[in-house]
């Protein structure tokens, strides 16, 4: 990886013609036989077009004001990092110990400077100190007024005889942040006659009982300096004081971008406008179990298209859908990579995660697989590896984030073998699992659908009987009352199928007229009149009407008139709150109702219906035992089973059509989600459809 910098860097000194004519010659002569050289020299060429080209807007102010309200080192965000000294060991900061500072302007400038020479430029003389106070043996985290942020390690400053420091020492940090700040200091940004791009200038000093003190190499301090943008190409300079009073800026090094790693749990690996969707559609994006479980019940996807290509080569020899891994990130492999197994990697990082987003929006997993099977590189490498798979503005990009040379975490070899190993199995292992997950879950669906549609029809069945049923004796106690008031003794026969049949009592012509039926069937008062006997028949249906108290605040309503004389019930229909029905003179009717709100029953019942508006009826709760027992006290044994059964198909009809409407929601709430997760290529177009919708 080493090496790979070095080429870089010395890439870049070409392309800027920073090398001497030696140096330019050998490494043209390489080039000429080395093309992997040449491919790396191109995409540099491409990566300082992508400078140019493209500004890569950092959220540096929100990234630092969380930083500040947290105080823990492991949550420095996007801002750019500035490498004092090599550090070789992991430095672990106590957010209790940030040092309280005391500014206070200095009477006069020490004897001598940190170089232990009596040399004082005219910015030593202009800038007021800022001092602060810090306890050696403790990571320590201070802040400027310009916002800069130091971490001194606990081991950070080394005395004369090259021993760590111990006690309290003196921290004097004099700074000029902006145009401002510089000009008024006298300070100016160049190097020797070329003009340089200041992000701003400082002088950090340490002290303790006036010893001076140095940095300790091994340890090293972490500076972050706060930008609105990052611009690539940024080097360090030291200052050389001047004997005019200036300062000049020699010895740039180049800086590269050291990562530190973050909770990764702390990350947000979610695609673009996930958390803002669910938030905006009210649901509640704080709880991370619900958002990760949606999240990733959508990698079904992928194990289904997996499986349709399978089936597809198996069929026409090729595959006839499309790429569904260019069309979104899969979920499983986010579930992978987000969690405790690759804490304190490349992953567990703001840089990769700023990446992510983008990822997301490319749509392509190959890019994301780069990042994760290469995690003992620098990202800035990955990025450049990225490019190959990427065009257009995705291409730009990601050649910006390649030119910004972030740096690498360090992980051995074969962590990063055993990491991919379990990436590729995790990823599988869970698109497994969700598909038979889902699969299992919609095969019960489609029984209980059936089973509905069973119940359904068994019940339409029923119905269709009872109310044929309860039309014929109705119909043959008509006609028994009509053909008793003109004089006929012999009860009739009702007709059967496709035959008609009559009683002759008399030789002459006949006719089978539908008087009583079509009275019966319409519920219309039967008016009749026989010229042979002189006698008239009539029949008289009246209306009635119910009205419950507070009907609309019942979850269901059930009105039911059971008739003495025959052996069905009467369930009413409803309009405008009021139950309707027109009685048979002939029939004494029992009303019986039973309501529901939730689980609780509520019931009412009286006897001898008359034709008249019955109001402000009032129902009573009721144990479901105790329901039972009066409906089969009320009715008799046909009556209680039939309302019993009505009742019990009612009940099940609710819970199925509470099921059958999640289960739409769930399908609509779906496709809400898929639109977020998915990749567009333009307005409402998706990137490609796949399989039979959703289900």
């Amino acid at each position: 990886m080493r090496n790979e910098l070095e080429q870089i860097s010395i890439i870049e000194k070409y392309l800027n013609n920073e090398l001497s004519a030696e140096e330019k010659a050998a490494f043209e002569k390489n080039l000429q036989a080395d093309p992997q050289l040449q491919e790396a020299l191109t995409l540099q060429q491409e990566i300082m077009k992508g400078i140019d080209n493209l500004s890569m807007k950092q959220k540096i102010h929100w990234a630092k004001k969380r930083y500040y309200r947290n105080r823990n080192i492991t949550r420095w965000g996007l801002t750019s990092l500035i490498v004092i000294a090599v550090v070789t060991a992991i430095i672990i900061y106590s957010g209790k110990n940030k040092s309280q500072s005391s500014i206070k302007e200095l009477p006069a400038l020490p004897a001598f400077n940190e170089q232990h020479r009596n040399e004082w430029a005219d910015a030593d003389k202009k800038i007021p100190p800022q001092k602060f106070l810090i306890t050696m043996g403790r990571d320590t985290i201070v802040e400027t007024k310009a916002g800069m942020i130091i971490q001194v390690p606990a081991n950070g400053f080394l005395t004369g005889d090259k021993q760590p420091v111990t006690g309290q020492i003196e921290l004097t940090i004099k700074e000029a942040m902006d145009a401002a700040g510089i000009i008024s200091a006298g300070l100016s940004s160049t190097s020797g006659d070329q003009l340089l791009e200041s992000a701003g200038m400082f002088l950090i000093d340490a002290r303790q009982n006036e010893n001076i003190l140095a940095v300790n190499p091994v340890a090293g301090l972490y500076l972050e300096l706060p930008t609105d943008t990052i611009h690539p190409g940024m080097k360090l300079f030291s200052g050389k004081r001047m004997t005019d009073g200036r300062i000049d800026w020699v010895a740039p090094q180049p800086l590269e971008r050291t990562l530190t790693p973050v909770d990764i749990n702390q990350l947000n690996f979610y695609p673009p406008r996930y958390l803002d969707s669910l938030a905006k559609w009210g649901y509640n994006t704080n709880n991370k179990k619900f958002t990760d479980s949606l999240y990733y019940s959508y990698s079904h996807f992928f194990r289904e298209y997996e499986t349709a290509v399978e089936e597809s080569r198996e069929s026409y020899g090729a595959n006839s859908y499309n790429n569904i891994n260019e069309c979104a990130i899969n979920p499983a492999k986010i579930k992978a990579i987000w969690g405790e197994k690759y804490q304190n990697t490349l992953l567990a990082t703001r840089e990769f995660e700023e990446r992510l987003n983008q990822i997301h929006q490319t749509g392509k997993n190959v890019v994301l697989d780069l990042y994760v099977n290469n995690l003992d590189k620098t990202l800035s490498e990955i990025d450049s590896m990225a490019v190959k798979n990427l065009k257009g503005a995705f291409k730009q990009r990601f050649l910006a984030f390649a030119a910004r040379h972030d740096g690498a975490i360090k992980i051995n070899s074969a962590l990063t073998q055993k990491l991919r190993q379990y990436y590729d199995t995790k990823t599988k292992t869970f698109m497994d699992a969700v598909a038979q997950t889902r699969r299992a879950f919609w095969e019960k669906q489609e029984h209980l659908d059936k089973e509905a549609n069973q119940k359904q029809t068994a019940h339409t069945m029923d119905s269709l009987k009872r109310i044929a049923d309860r039309f014929n004796e109705e119909l043959q106690l008509n006609l028994k009352r009509t053909y008793s008031q003109l004089g006929y003794n012999s009860p009739p026969r009702l007709p059967g199928a496709n035959v008609y049949k009559a009683r002759i009592t008399a030789t002459g012509w006949y006719n089978v007229d539908r008087i009583v039926t079509e009275a019966t069937i319409t519920r219309t008062t039967l008016n009749i009149s026989d010229a042979a006997t002189g006698k008239n028949a009539s029949i008289r249906y009246e209306p009635v009407s119910f009205a419950v108290n507070n009907a609309p605040q019942y979850d269901d309503l059930y009105i039911y008139l059971l008739p003495e004389k025959l052996n069905s019930f009467i369930r009413l229909p409803v309009a405008n709150d009021k139950y309707t029905e027109r009685l048979n003179e002939l029939i004494k009717y029992k009303l019986v109702c039973v309501g529901y709100k939730g689980e609780q029953a509520f019931y009412y019942m009286q006897p001898g219906i008359e034709p008249k508006a019955y109001t402000n009826i009032e129902l009573q709760s009721v144990s479901a035992s105790e329901l039972n027992r009066l409906l089969n006290r009320e009715g008799n044994g046909r009556h209680e089973a039939g309302i019993q059964k009505d009742l019990a198909f009612y009940l099940y009809y609710k819970k199925e059509s509470q099921r059958q409407k999640h289960n739409l929601e769930l399908l609509e709430f779906t496709w809400k989600v898929q639109t977020i997760i998915w990749y567009y290529r333009g307005e409402g177009v998706p990137c490609c459809c796949f399989g039979d919708s959703y289900k």
